[in-house]
């Protein structure tokens, strides 16, 4: 018996099952609506104002030595504008019913699968393209569009853009008419899903309405295109699809996702972590010690532009150092490459000299490590190489040199030896950003990297690795013959990842693998992500001081959020990702040290006081932490006990996060809820430079015991917070109350049986 209806009315294909009703032109194929039945309601609608599905062909790249490469092409022609609609055909399915629109356009077949999931008021669609004309094109990527989202008048609309650099509760009524929202516009390297979820959400809290749409491409990357048009909220993916085509050549792509939710916003999120469980994407179980890192960044080598940073000439200069970074309460080091060579480049991987600075020296550095309770974590770098030949194409693009030029070959060897784990451009030249670039896809490349992570593993015995830029090579590997589509490189690392941990673990159970890249495409393989698309938050909060500016990352000078904010978009990025995952917050890293070629510490963006209070917001977020050494030069006692405080608070340290849970009076505090079993903190951070006494509605039904007087005690100076009648509270008294605040203070409130 057929769970679905599939008809012809009035020029329109109708394709619908108990929840959803699709409908599509009849001579075009576009997709015109979709009408929620439960309530009624078209949440989208009039798309026939815009194709659904448009490929760029042709054309030429105009930028070849950069990151820039897929967004610099000219003169690409579009093909999905003009299609005709040959026949439509549907099936039933695992998934559910699915409705086919075979539509053409000039050599160009489309085929545009839509899938009404069952169990739930979602569309799944996919895509096949191929093509039947002659001599060879080259396939530049596709926009795939919904038509535009409509939830009742504009004033009774939000807009939700979780992890994005936006406040969450965003008006529909504030974005930019016709404009793209360029506060979900990324940029080479920071698509969806290897950056970001790529969710976008529109709810009508009047209404108790919401809906989702989302991207989840293992294969490439996508970039959202969101602006306010006449009809509604129009949403669409660009996704990086590239190949090579001639005659008869077909490539299939999937998965765009849209669903309508009966539920308000935040609800309609933990069903969006659950569907993470159905696909399978489920972060990694890992050691103990990842959850609880304390990580102390450094390099060994001398950087001329680092200043404080250049702590360690060589290694026997850590391995000395290593008693004071543990009484500072950390319990990893992160060894970067060697300064000045090979900084961010790759000579031989299996040089440790070159590499680390001193092969002998890293052994009694790991060996020392562990004498004192510590780990050892390696920063490895997958995006290419350098040579005499990528120096002079740098001078001649960018104008400059590199800084360790003279160490290297005219020619790289792996170059030499192995061309095809290297890309190409669409005109037979080495493709590269700074380096030449890898091919992530090449299995004999993928093979040599799984050797890699072994060799340290078995030879040095180190306990983890931190993955640099995972996605840095944000382009199409041109070369001709490719047994793999032209952009499969760009997230090939991702399957390569999960093979090397399983590898690595089989050796060494508790290594650990972490990656700057958080997106949820590489969780399935890094126990822990940097908190880079938290980092925008700090700028928003406060006003850089610093004479020499500030360097933006994923942010906009002019978005700009109170403390009050913090809760609700920390509650939403949480929810946007899969359950479990670990993030490492931090405050300062080597690479927002080095964004804009600053060489800046936060204490000097934002002044010595406030940047504490940003890492206490750090601490308040909870464990693992990280900071870049030299952040510490001042404040040693500060940092000190923060780090202890966190390592002695379970709650802290490994607890759960509730940042809606509390009320707050002043609109420049923050202050989540943190637990551990019957333990309760509550982090009070006071985001302004001023006196302040502002009053905390408790959440007296989640305190144990469930009865009797409490104590509310300042983890910060060891004080007891005075109650209405004393240093003992009642439960009830619990329900308000008031914390005075210094500028720029923070407490750590633990509230205990007394």
């Amino acid at each position: 018996m057929a769970t679905y209806e599939c008809r012809e009315t009035e020029g329109c294909i109708v394709f619908a099952d108990e929840r959803l009703e699709l409908t599509f032109d009849r001579r075009s194929g576009r997709w015109l609506s979709m009408l929620d039945r439960m309530s009624g309601e078209y949440v989208l609608k009039e798309g026939g104002q815009q194709a659904s599905v448009v490929v760029s062909t042709g054309g030429e790249t105009s930028t070849t030595y950069a990151r820039w490469q897929w967004w610099s092409v000219v003169d690409a022609e579009p093909v999905g504008v003009k299609t005709e609609c040959l026949r439509y055909a549907c099936r039933e399915g695992a998934a559910g019913p699915t409705l086919t629109v075979h539509t053409r356009q000039g050599d160009w077949l489309l085929d545009q699968h839509y899938t009404l999931v069952k169990g739930a008021a979602r569309v799944a669609r996919a895509l096949r393209i191929e093509y039947q004309g002659d001599g060879e094109v080259l396939l530049r990527g596709l926009d795939i569009r919904v038509p535009p989202a409509t939830l009742g008048l504009v004033a009774d609309c939000v807009v939700e853009a979780p992890s994005y650099p936006t406040k969450a509760d965003c008006p529909l009524g504030r974005l930019p008419i016709g404009e793209i929202w360029d506060r979900v516009a990324g940029g080479p390297g920071f698509g969806t899903p290897g950056w970001v979820p790529g969710l976008i959400g529109l709810h009508n809290p009047g209404k108790g309405l919401a809906l989702g749409i989302w991207i989840y491409d293992e294969a490439e990357p996508s970039h959202l295109d969101v602006r306010r048009g006449d009809k509604g909220l129009q949403v669409t993916h660009k996704v990086m699809l590239a190949d090579r085509f001639r005659r008869g050549h077909a490539v299939e792509w999937k998965g765009q996702y849209v669903q309508v939710f009966h539920r308000p916003w935040l609800q309609a999120l933990e069903q969006f972590q659950t569907w993470y469980a159905q696909m399978g994407i489920r972060v990694p179980e890992s050691p103990a010690w990842a959850r609880t890192a304390r990580i102390y960044e450094l390099f060994i080598g001398h950087h001329p532009m680092r200043g404080p940073a250049n702590k360690f000439p060589e290694m026997q200069h850590l391995v000395d150092d290593l008693p004071r970074i543990k009484d500072l309460g950390f319990n990893a080091v992160e060894i970067m490459p060697h300064m000045p060579f090979p900084s961010y480049s790759i000579l031989d991987y299996f040089d440790v000299d070159s590499h680390y600075g001193s092969a002998e020296g890293l052994k009694r550095a790991t060996a020392r490590a562990h004498e004192l309770g510590m780990r050892v974590i390696l920063d490895v770098i997958i995006h290419g190489v350098m040579d005499q030949e990528a120096v002079r194409a740098n001078a001649a693009i960018h104008g400059r040199s590199w800084l360790m030029s003279e160490r290297l070959p005219e020619r790289h060897p792996y170059r030499i030896e192995h061309p095809e784990w290297f890309m190409q451009t669409e005109f037979g030249t080495p493709a590269a950003t700074y380096t030449w670039a890898f091919d992530h896809a090449n299995e004999s490349w993928r093979d040599f990297m799984m050797e890699v992570f072994k060799h340290y593993v078995t030879e040095y015995d180190v306990d983890g690795f931190r993955v640099d830029a995972l996605t840095w090579n944000d382009f199409p590997n041109w070369t001709p013959g490719l047994p793999y589509r032209a952009s499969a490189s760009i997230y090939g690392s991702a399957e390569m990842s999960v093979r090397v941990r399983h590898a690595c673990r089989e050796i060494k159970p508790d290594v650990v693998f972490y990656t700057e890249t958080p997106g949820p495409l590489f969780m399935p393989a890094y126990d822990l992500v940097y908190n880079y698309n938290m980092q925008w938050l700090y700028s928003a909060l406060l006003t850089p001081i610093s004479p020499r500016g500030f360097a933006y990352a994923m942010a906009h000078a002019t978005e700009r959020m109170r403390a009050a904010d913090l809760g609700p978009w920390l509650e939403q990025y949480r929810l946007a990702k899969p359950k479990g995952a670990t993030t490492v917050n931090h405050l300062d890293s080597h690479d927002s040290h080095e964004w804009g070629g600053l060489m800046q510490y936060r204490r000097e963006a934002f002044g010595e006081e406030a940047s504490r209070m940003l890492f206490c917001l750090c601490c308040a977020l909870g464990a693992p932490l990280m900071i870049f050494c030299g952040a510490e030069d001042g404040a040693e006692s500060f940092y000190r006990k923060m780090l202890h405080m966190v390592s002695e608070t379970p709650a802290l340290e490994r607890g759960d996060s509730d940042y809606l849970a509390i009320r707050v009076s002043d609109p420049d505090v923050f202050a989540p809820l943190r637990t551990y079993g019957s333990q309760v903190v509550v982090p009070v951070i006071h985001v302004a430079n001023k006196q302040a006494l502002t009053t905390l509605s408790l959440p007296i039904e989640r305190l144990q015991p469930s009865e009797g007087s409490y104590r509310v005690i300042d983890h910060m100076d060891g004080v007891t917070l005075s109650g209405p009648d004393g240093q003992v509270w009642t439960r009830d008294q619990l329900g308000e109350v008031a914390v005075p605040l210094g500028p720029y203070q923070a407490r750590f409130l633990e509230i205990v049986s007394a």
